[in-house]
């Protein structure tokens, strides 16, 4: 289904390998351009994200501990920051190319170019930090920097990337209530589940979703 994806979205003209490439430059190049509420927002989320941090180990022993029906319903909603996720854009973006619906075509673009930015930057990051993650049980404050090995790769999520980035842009291109709800309900649940499974610390889930909503937004502002 990714191979569909890249295929399809390379061989289309309004959003094809030149248009993401500058989209890419402009998301990285956007803090030039920032007014002053702009360096109030990120200043207010980097300091969130470290008060976060600091309660990284309390949260874990929290949602460890917990037991409830919440557990049983996060786990319907781990894949859709994964394969499930991707196959449902690539169906997306597959029924607007066979129905000819250049509205749905548009929409589903989009939404996989915020995924693939916002993932690959993602990733970038993990690469770089090499965060250990807490099934190893050393302690949120483990780091071993640049390294391809799945234990140490925590920080960010990149389920929680893919899932708010998908929600954040669908939420500013349709403006519609109840996709909003919907689409942040997902996005919220999967950030629970990677907490809930030990895979992530919850400044992970965090960062992982102020990334993705971070490059929804941008790309849905370039339309």
């Amino acid at each position: 289904m990714l191979i569909i994806i890249l295929t399809l979205f390379s061989s289309t003209r309004e959003s094809g390998i030149d248009t993401f490439g500058s989209d890419v430059t402009h998301l990285v190049s956007s803090p030039v351009r920032w007014k002053r509420s702009d360096y109030v927002k990120f200043t207010g989320v980097a300091a969130s994200f470290g008060t976060t941090m600091l309660l990284d180990d309390e949260i874990r022993e929290k949602v460890q501990n917990y037991n409830g029906n919440l557990n049983d319903l996060a786990d319907m909603f781990t894949s859709l920051g994964g394969g499930y996720g991707i196959g449902l854009l690539g169906g997306g973006l597959l029924i607007g190319y066979l129905s000819g619906n250049d509205e749905l075509k548009h929409l589903s673009l989009r939404t996989c170019e915020s995924a693939l930015i916002s993932s690959g930057l993602t990733y970038l990051i993990k690469m770089t930090a090499g965060r250990k993650r807490p099934y190893l049980k050393e302690g949120p404050y483990e780091w071993t920097g640049p390294n391809m090995e799945a234990g140490r790769m925590s920080m960010p999520s990149g389920h929680t990337t893919f899932a708010f980035a998908v929600a954040s842009y669908l939420s500013f291109e349709t403006e519609n209530p109840l996709i909003d709800v919907l689409s942040y309900t997902c996005a919220i649940m999967v950030a629970y589940s990677r907490i809930k499974d030990d895979k992530h610390w919850a400044s992970d889930v965090f960062l992982g979703a102020a990334i993705g909503i971070s490059v929804g937004i941008t790309i849905s502002k370039i339309d």
